[in-house]
């Protein structure tokens, strides 16, 4: 089994403090570090330089973090890639275009551009929706 510790902290608190809290987390044991949404180039190289650990890196299309190829990241020591959207993306884009074919129409003005509206158009609100709605009562620990 393999600790893979994340931090959120990019966003509201800086790449300063993402760095610090996935050393943290490194000396704390975690066995793979995630800085979640570095938002260039130069941050991606800050976190290989500076989190002294194994590092994953989520390249999701079109999201904050800047694509990187498979040599750079290799180059700067990155162990895991991962890429969350990109097999589905291209299987949607297929099915838009077919469908949008059979219509007459162009896919252009339906194809997301931001990563809430690809979630948008893969149907990701009712999954979410059917979730909730099957999701099991809670245990009585009291019984």
């Amino acid at each position: 089994m393999l600790v893979i510790a994340r931090t959120d902290a990019r966003g509201p608190l800086g790449i300063d403090e993402a760095i610090a809290r996935a050393n943290r987390y490194a000396a704390e044991g975690a066995d793979i570090l995630f800085v979640e949404a570095p938002q260039s180039a130069e941050e991606i190289e800050r976190i290989a330089a500076e989190v002294k650990a194994p590092l994953l890196l989520n390249l999701v299309i079109g999201g904050l973090t800047p694509a990187q190829s498979v040599e750079r990241l290799q180059q700067l020591g990155f162990a895991v890639a991962i890429h969350p959207s990109a097999v589905l993306a291209h299987a949607a884009l297929g099915a838009l275009t077919a469908l949008c074919q059979l219509r007459g129409i162009k896919p252009d003005e339906f194809v997301p551009t931001r990563p809430e509206e690809f979630f948008n158009l893969v149907g990701m609100a009712e999954w979410f929706e059917l979730g909730e709605k099957y999701r099991p009562a809670p245990v009585d620990q009291g019984a």
